[in-house]
């Protein structure tokens, strides 16, 4: 049943116990805050010592729920009963789950406590493993899949056609805030050409790609700086094989960065180099900012982006072909501009929060 403002009534449970930021904990951070705000029941459980738990400690009336979640937790009788008496006393209807190890030992919990709706959030575009484990789980406990793309459902069904049957499956993009945006307006080439790129210094975001760039660039004698935004575990090899390359002075690493919209408005394109996404978050909030973003044609990427109009998809990891794009936008200051335009209208249409979160209002409340 719904309700008539078409919002969830009963408690909506969201389970996140990552320690790093990344887009699943941006989503649970900003569903949390627009739930909270319209009065509704809703508990978030975080991992105590992580980046979702402390910005959602910003949150004023989100009760927040220290949980500590590993991989082989659904193992241990005495955490999942713990979780399942809170559950129940908590009353949670629908429960929301972020990792693979939340939805197996979240889930149980709740299965146990008798929780309605137990949905996993699937944020990563690589397929299921094919398991034991998992076929049992969405066999007996998962009740839905909320996917962030197309592409992320295409690869929970890739291998795993009976895991569970495509109608669970709802689609629903990550919303981007458009009122914190700030458009970009520095495209020009008349000054250093600032191309940009956000995220964690990880293997799948393959940054790597960003150095070998550099170094074609530079012998195209263009006049530019590749600012890269984040941190993570490959910083020191990154920076060194920059040193190695003498592009140091091309590639700088700005570390992680709370002030996103800041960062995007000193750009004049945004590069995204991942070897896959579920959902390019940094894509859509670049394209916000009136930038156009190049990125492999991987995975979610053309959900994103359409190319020649919003930006330009580039063939896997063909770094010539990024730099023969580049190239031409930095020779073409009006194609920046049009392509900037057009990527911000299409962000509008697409994934603007307010769109986004009536569409899970409807979702959850379609539940009851």
């Amino acid at each position: 049943m719904q309700s008539s403002n078409n919002l969830p009534r009963n408690v909506l449970c969201l389970f996140n116990s990552t320690r790093k930021w990344g887009g699943g904990e941006q989503w649970h951070l900003s569903i949390s805050d627009y739930f909270v705000k319209k009065n509704c029941n809703v508990f978030l459980f975080a991992r105590k010592n992580g980046d979702l738990f402390a910005k959602a400690s910003l949150i004023s009336g989100l009760p927040i729920i220290p949980v500590k979640i590993r991989s082989l937790s659904f193992l241990n009788i005495f955490k999942v009963l713990r979780l399942a008496i809170l559950f129940k006393k908590l009353r949670v209807y629908t429960i929301v789950l972020n990792l693979p190890s939340d939805a197996k030992a979240g889930g149980l919990a709740a299965k146990l406590a008798g929780v309605k709706h137990i949905i996993y959030r699937r944020g990563s575009a690589i397929p299921i493993k094919n398991s034991l484990i998992n076929r049992l789980l969405f066999r007996y406990i998962i009740t839905g899949v909320i996917a962030n793309s197309q592409e992320t459902k295409r690869t929970i069904l890739l291998k795993n056609k009976n895991l569970i049957k495509e109608h669970k499956i709802t689609v629903i993009y990550n919303g981007i805030n458009i009122t914190e945006t700030k458009i970009n307006l520095t495209n020009s080439v008349n000054n250093c050409f600032i191309i940009g790129n956000a995220g964690r210094l990880e293997k799948q975001k393959a940054q790597k790609h960003l150095i070998d760039l550099a170094v074609i660039l530079q012998n195209r004698n263009l006049n530019f700086e590749i600012r890269i935004a984040g941190q993570g575990t490959l910083k020191s090899m990154l920076e060194a094989y920059a040193l190695e390359k003498n592009v140091q002075s091309v590639v700088k690493f700005t570390g992680f960065t709370n002030d996103m919209p800041q960062f995007l408005s000193e750009l004049d394109i945004f590069v995204l180099t991942s070897e896959w996404e579920g959902f390019g978050y940094v894509i859509a909030e670049a394209g916000a900012s009136s930038l156009p973003v190049l990125a492999f044609n991987v995975s979610s990427n053309p959900e994103l982006i359409i190319d020649n109009q919003t930006g330009f998809l580039i063939s896997p990891f063909d770094l010539n072909a990024l730099a023969d794009k580049i190239d031409y936008l930095y020779n073409n200051p009006s194609e920046v501009v049009r392509m900037g335009e057009n990527a911000r209208n299409f962000v509008l249409s697409n994934f603007n929060q307010p769109q986004i979160f009536n569409q899970l209002s409807s979702y959850f409340s379609a539940l009851e």
